[in-house]
């Protein structure tokens, strides 16, 4: 484990980053590369700074001929859906890794589905790239016929690299599961996270969001919009699809891994649709056009007290959670305001399952097995892990997550008095909502690749009901369709 010198730069080097999206409000990072955080200098394992940096020595020629001989190369997948986490990630591998050629199979000038349908020809054919970056939560953009090329053999199980995993949050890696075995390797992971502020929370009655189920949640929410008519309690896009997956509910039989019998997915799908279908969340359900209602701001109607909820539609998590309210801090502050963060609740009342978002999968016939194990370590670093959980979501390193932590609870912390530099006026949050929202990462559920892979498909159900251009039987028959290929290939 690198020291605490290596840490203090290498969240000064993120803080350049920063600042450049200082004031981007809700804007999305990823639009602009120019802020992907720059990679972290090599500096030696010390707990002091060098006096001086020694000069590299001067290699014999036999050393230089041996280091040649030894140079590997790593074939990368490249499309343009993972190009800027992708960059992030090769720059910072080159800075440790000098002697590996790094090469990009770039599917960059293709839509990302024809890119993905084309990975999924590679595959098959035994052309693809040694090492796959990819992307989970949206069906459109995945691998097609992913789960019968996991049967075919076509992904390496990672046990073979024997990665030394021991610093990952273990319920994370059991989202890369498949039938038991490791094929997928997150480096990054969400939970269903809600901003709100302790007064409107206290008009919730809500004082501790992990005493709270989801029902009970719910029916707070819809009390709450009774009682103020016009106001939102979520921005539109907040989604019920991945309630199921939060909940730790499997579409698949635990002792044969085969997917449930059509019925019992579809009885699942109904009672989670609930949520939508009824109305239970009503301040987004009802209101469709939020954006045009709202204006153009969702930070003046949450400051304005016409939003509940901010942040709710996004399943991210760590410090990018605060850039959705970078432009909010100093307002709260003057209103007198403190910014609470929790977890969504679960039907149970218990811990939610992580959602896995960034996935590494290799090649089953790579010949560079090294060099992808160097690669995905080096993602898997606590160094580069504070870098993802500063702008990617929740990082999958423990170490990594607990900085991520002192930072809201500690103002004293390195990290906080550097971020206030960036942002003078920073509001402090709740400590008892905050430990809402850490504490069940102490104690997630664990689930598999296979239940996340299938929940937006399924939970896509309800949304095209409501849309009512079919009846729920029509609709329900192309999903289970849908399902089915994408599990079977049918």
């Amino acid at each position: 484990m690198k020291t605490k010198t290596y840490l203090c730069r290498t969240i000064l080097s993120l803080l350049s980053a920063l600042l450049l999206l200082n004031g981007c409000g809700n804007e999305s990072p990823s639009a602009d590369t120019s802020a992907v955080p720059a990679a972290v200098s090599n500096v030696p394992e010390t707990d002091e700074s060098p006096s001086e940096t020694p000069l590299p020595s001067v290699e014999e020629p036999e050393e230089k001929t041996k280091k040649e001989e030894e140079k590997r190369e790593l074939l990368l997948y490249y499309d343009t859906y993972n190009k800027e986490y992708m960059d992030f990630l090769v720059e910072n591998f080159r800075e440790y890794y000098p002697e590996v050629t790094v090469l990009l199979r770039d599917y960059t000038d293709m839509h990302y589905r024809e890119a993905k349908t084309q990975l999924g020809e590679d595959l098959k054919n035994g052309n693809a790239p040694d090492l796959i970056l990819d992307y989970v939560p949206s069906g459109y953009t995945r691998i097609p016929d992913l789960m019968p090329l996991l049967d075919d053999g076509k992904f390496l199980p990672l046990g073979e690299l024997n990665l030394d995993l021991s610093d990952c949050n273990k319920a994370v890696l059991t989202c890369g599961e498949y039938n038991g075995t490791q094929y997928f390797l997150p480096t990054n992971f969400s939970l269903g996270y809600l901003m709100s502020t302790d007064s409107q929370m206290t008009d919730l009655g809500i004082h501790d969001a992990s005493k709270v189920t989801l029902a009970e949640f719910s029916e707070k929410i819809a009390q709450y919009y009774e009682n103020y008519p016009g106001k939102y309690a979520f921005p539109a896009q907040f989604s019920s699809a991945y309630l199921p997956y939060h909940d730790g509910v499997s579409f698949f039989d635990k002792e044969t891994g085969n997917l449930l019998p059509e019925e019992d997915v579809r009885r699942i799908v109904e009672e989670y649709s609930k949520y939508y279908r009824e109305g239970l969340f009503p301040g987004f359900l009802s209101e469709r056009n939020y954006m045009a209602a709202a204006g153009d701001s969702l930070i003046d109607t949450f400051l304005a007290g016409d939003l509940l909820f901010d942040g709710a539609h996004h399943f991210l998590g760590g410090l990018d959670t605060l850039m959705l309210f970078n432009r909010t801090f100093t307002e709260l502050t003057e209103a007198g305001e403190l910014p609470v963060l929790f977890t969504l609740p679960t039907s149970d009342g218990k811990s939610p399952a992580p959602m896995m978002n960034w996935y590494f999968a290799v090649n089953a016939e790579t010949e560079n097995r090294t060099a992808v194990k160097w690669f995905i370590e080096n993602a898997l670093h606590h160094e580069t892990q504070c870098q993802i959980g500063w702008y990617y979501g929740l990082p999958v390193n423990d170490y990594a997550l607990d900085l991520i932590y002192e930072f809201y609870t500690d103002p004293d912390s390195f990290s906080r008095r550097q971020y206030k530099s960036v942002f003078p006026v920073f509001g402090e949050f709740s400590r008892e909502f905050v430990d809402s929202y850490f504490e069940p990462i102490r104690t997630m559920r664990k689930t598999s690749f296979t239940d996340w892979y299938i929940t937006s498909w399924l939970m896509n159900y309800p949304w095209e009901v409501e849309a009512g251009a079919k009846t729920p039987d029509e609709i329900w028959d192309v999903t289970w369709k849908l399902v089915r290929t994408y599990v079977n290939g049918e």
